[in-house]
């Protein structure tokens, strides 16, 4: 093969369906393809040359035929991207060459039931957040806050969560997680309040 500014060109020999050898130079071979849940198009595509003319695609998608778009050698799926579609094989055959590829689907992150303001805590009170996503493909990465910093001492993360064993006045403050795939990032902020317990009332004048 050689290389030049804009493309890495591999000349090859192969056969066509009469077996008669063809000269084919392909500028970009097929490659994986990433793509959201729910995209209408997506497309793949595979440059190569027959000496200045047109060669002979035939694409499949997990094995099913795929219809060629245009007059290129462009192949487009038009269905809705799923996430059962993660990990399909993409082939192309040109000529008697096979050139193989594969769709990658990634999802935004949500969480379901994110923290929310927590205003009535005491010293001593244990207590614990979680960030746990319900969607997001491939699973995200957390990275927690507290007043736009690194957590106080006595606030333990554990993947999604985080626990309180014994609430200090210094918990108190703004707490964030951050989640992030390649789809998206989400931030979630409440609000935590710490405060000393009353003191008991003293109750005199009794017999």
């Amino acid at each position: 093969f050689q290389t030049n500014d804009s493309s890495v060109e591999y000349q090859l020999i192969v056969g066509d369906n009469t077996g008669v050898p063809v000269n084919l130079t392909i500028f970009k071979p097929l490659e994986n393809v990433t793509a959201r849940v729910g995209d209408e198009e997506v497309l793949f595509s595979i440059a190569v040359a027959k000496g200045g003319s047109p060669a002979s695609y035939a694409y499949t998608f997990d094995n099913v035929p795929v219809t060629i778009s245009g007059a290129g050698p462009y192949a487009t799926l038009v269905n809705p991207v799923e996430l059962a579609n993660d990990g399909k094989k993409v082939t192309c055959l040109v000529y008697s060459m096979l050139f193989t590829a594969y769709l990658r689907v990634i999802d935004d992150v949500d969480v379901g039931d994110p923290p929310s303001d927590d205003l009535d805590n005491f010293v001593a009170d244990p207590k614990s957040f979680s960030c746990q996503p319900t969607m997001g493909t491939p699973q995200p990465s957390v990275d927690w806050y507290h007043n736009g910093g690194p957590l106080p001492e006595g606030v333990v993360a554990s993947g999604f969560s985080i626990v309180i064993a014994s609430m200090e006045l210094a918990h108190k403050g703004m707490y964030q997680c951050l989640l992030t795939n390649e789809a998206n990032s989400v931030l979630y902020s409440w609000a935590l309040d710490v405060r000393e317990p009353k003191a008991p009332e003293v109750v005199t004048g009794l017999s």
